[in-house]
Order: C-alpha cells, then sequence, then structure tokens
C-alpha cells in the first residue's frame, strides 16, 4: 500500500476566507458535488474558513436544484446570475468558481475557476442531443470568456485544459489539478472472506471474477456498447460477472437488451447508496470497467484505483494514464470485436501487480490532502 502524502508547511502566514460557489454539494450530488466537499473540509481542518454557496447550501442557499435537474441548462444559468448579483466578492479572500456560466461579467477580482467538464467535449463527440449540446457549447464558450476576464482556471485533466485554450481561455491562465479521492474511505477488502461476504449479498458466484460499472446509464457512458463487449468476453469466459451500479436516462434500455442477450450474469443495482454501498462494491469487484467516450477527470476510476482494482478503460486522452501506469488497459471500444478480444486477453492474465500498482499511485498522487496542496498554493497566489 502506498504512503499518503500530506503537507505539513504552508506559505500563506494567515488563514483565509474562502467563498465556494458550486451547483452541487455534498451530499446532494456527485462528481462535482465530492470535490468541492472534501476539498473544502482538508482547508477548514487546516484553519481556513469556507463559506459554500449552492441550490442546497450549506451556508449561503441561492438557485434550485430541481430547477437545474429539469431544465440543465436553465437554472445553472439562474444560479449563477443569483451568484453574481447576490454575493460580495470583496467580503473574502479568494472566490472558487466551479464550472461557472456568468451571463454578465465575473463580479469577483480574486476568483479561480475549477472546470470539471465542458459542453465543448460533449458536442465534439457528439453526444445525444446534438442540438442541446451545441447551443450549450457556445453558451459556455460565451460564459467562460466573461469569467476569464477576472479570474484564473484549472482543468481537472489535460484535455479540458486543452478544450479551455480551444474555447478561447489563455493558456498561461489554465492550470491542471486532477481530482483525487478518498483513500481511507476506499481501500481493498482486508481479505477474501470480505470479499466473499459482500458477494453473497448480490448472490455472486463465490469463483466468479467481478467487472463494476459505476456511475450514470447514459449516452456519454456508452452502455449498449459495454453489454455488447461483455456478451462477447463471456461467451470465451463464462464465470464472469458484470455490475451496473447507478441510474440514468438509458438504464431500462440497458437492462432491456441485456435481457434480450440473455445475459443473467449482468446485475443492475440502479442508483446506490454513496457511503454505505459504493465502497463495498469496490471491495467485491476485481476489475473496473469505464467504456465512456467522454469523460473529464471520473472519480469513480479513482475510487477504484484506492480500492485496489485494475481498470479497462475508454482510449480518451484524460484516461490514458491508466496504461501509462500500469493500472490497467487502455481499450478502443468504437470496435467492440477488437475490445472484446483484447479484455480477454487480459483477463486471462495474472494482474495481481496491477492492483497493488493502482492503490499505491492513488495513495502517493491522488489523496485528497495532496489535491488539497494544490489547490491551496493557487488560492495563495491570488489572496
Amino acid at each position: 500500500m502506498g504512503s499518503i502524502q500530506v503537507p505539513l508547511f504552508y506559505p500563506f502566514s494567515e488563514n483565509m476566507k474562502i467563498l465556494v460557489c458550486v451547483s452541487e454539494y455534498y451530499p446532494f450530488g456527485t462528481g462535482i458535488a465530492n470535490v468541492a466537499y472534501n476539498i473544502v473540509e482538508d482547508l477548514k481542518r487546516m484553519g481556513h474558513e469556507c463559506v459554500v454557496c449552492s441550490p442546497t447550501g450549506p451556508d449561503i442557499k441561492l438557485g434550485s436544484g430541481p430547477l437545474i435537474d429539469r431544465w440543465a441548462i436553465g437554472g445553472l444559468l439562474q444560479f449563477w446570475d443569483l451568484v453574481a448579483t447576490c454575493l460580495n466578492g470583496d467580503d473574502y479572500d479568494v472566490v472558487w468558481l466551479h464550472n461557472p456560466m456568468f451571463i454578465r461579467a465575473n463580479p469577483f477580482r480574486h476568483s479561480i475557476a475549477t472546470v470539471h467538464s465542458t459542453y465543448y467535449d460533449k458536442y465534439q463527440q457528439r453526444i445525444a442531443p446534438v442540438p442541446y449540446y451545441a447551443l450549450t457549447a457556445a453558451l459556455e464558450k460565451y460564459c467562460l470568456k466573461k469569467t476569464a476576464e477576472r479570474a484564473v482556471f484549472t482543468g481537472v485533466s489535460p484535455m479540458l485544459c486543452n478544450d479551455l485554450e480551444t474555447i478561447g481561455i489563455d493558456r498561461e491562465k489554465i492550470i491542471f489539478i486532477p481530482n483525487g479521492v478518498n483513500t481511507v474511505a476506499f481501500v481493498p477488502p482486508s481479505n477474501d472472506d470480505e470479499k466473499q461476504t459482500i458477494r453473497k449479498k448480490y448472490a455472486i458466484p463465490p469463483t466468479h471474477r467481478v467487472l463494476l460499472s459505476l456511475g450514470r446509464v447514459s449516452d456519454a457512458k456508452r452502455p449498449q456498447t459495454m453489454l455488447e463487449v461483455f456478451d462477447q468476453v463471456r461467451a470465451a469466459i463464462p464465470d464472469l460477472t458484470l455490475i451496473v451500479a447507478g441510474g440514468g436516462e438509458m438504464l431500462e434500455e440497458t437492462k432491456a437488451l441485456a435481457a434480450e442477450k440473455h445475459l443473467d450474469t449482468v446485475i443492475f443495482l440502479g442508483p446506490v447508496d454513496y457511503d454505505t454501498v459504493v465502497p463495498e462494491l469496490y471491495k467485491c469487484a476485481d476489475y473496473y470497467l469505464m467504456t465512456s467516450r467522454s469523460e473529464g477527470s471520473p472519480l469513480t476510476l479513482l475510487e477504484a484505483m484506492s480500492s485496489g482494482l485494475p481498470s479497462i478503460v475508454s482510449n480518451l486522452p484524460p484516461l490514458l494514464f491508466i496504461g501509462e501506469e500500469d493500472c490497467g488497459i487502455v481499450v478502443d471500444f468504437n470496435d467492440e470485436q477488437k475490445a472484446a478480444a483484447t479484455i480477454i486477453g487480459y483477463l486471462r492474465q495474472e494482474n495481481s501487480v496491477q492492483a497493488e500498482k493502482a492503490r499505491t499511485y492513488a495513495a502517493d498522487h491522488l489523496d485528497w490532502h495532496v489535491i488539497t496542496a494544490q489547490y491551496l498554493e493557487q488560492f495563495e497566489r491570488l489572496a
């Protein structure tokens, strides 16, 4: 198990007051919500004062979560307009903005904008509905340029940093800071008995190898491609189970495809509790599977690595480090037959070394303490 790097010294001599503006916040959200929450909790432990503004608070409530869920870009534009008109940035040393969408000018002089994903990428990948992402990509470009007038940017993957530059943000204003993971909460099973105990809850045969896919079942994740490939892999390796955890607009049609193909070793769990169920799903799995055609810096992948799972991922730029760091394999899922053959060959190998490397890489490079130190350096520069 790799060591956790905890920053011991920070050059800023005084504690800061930081305003955090985010459209979702733990426990009422997933990706962005968890990133903001984990960094904020670390900053608080260091003595900094953090004031969080989101549709659910906890400190300042603006906008409407249900409106964002229902109308997406419309709800986001309303939230950020309220942020611009209701909050005074002069009351804070730094303002931290997550995927800001200011229609009017950025009102905050000392601000840093973290971009977790872009509509631009979704439009480039022609994710459905394409007309929607064409519109939102154009709005995003306008809003990010407004934000850039008084902010520096961080992107959670090198690809996102490139996207920001393509959109029109000055490269000198863009910094790469990856997402992180709670390496204490997400750990490998202590022994095989713990793994088998969890598997019994889901009626998984003890001799099966288990692939886990966790996240929204949507077009961007290519769930039908995942099933097509799994069908071919299982034909060669029958003792294989696939767990699909998460809700989404394509869940029912994906279930229907599994039934049509008689994939009786695919387990659909639907939405699951993040704090209690998700960690045990990683513990009962042997591999993490990600067939996406669009990703930023997916927290589920980092959690899987921290849990000691080798990963099988798409050949997207933000995911290539899995192969480069020997923590799994990178697969071209555009060719389903070739992808299946690659995975079959991989599963027939002994991959325990890659499991250890995944855990070590997460602990050494992606623990939230390490990531918080990188953000704090940028906050101090602005303050």
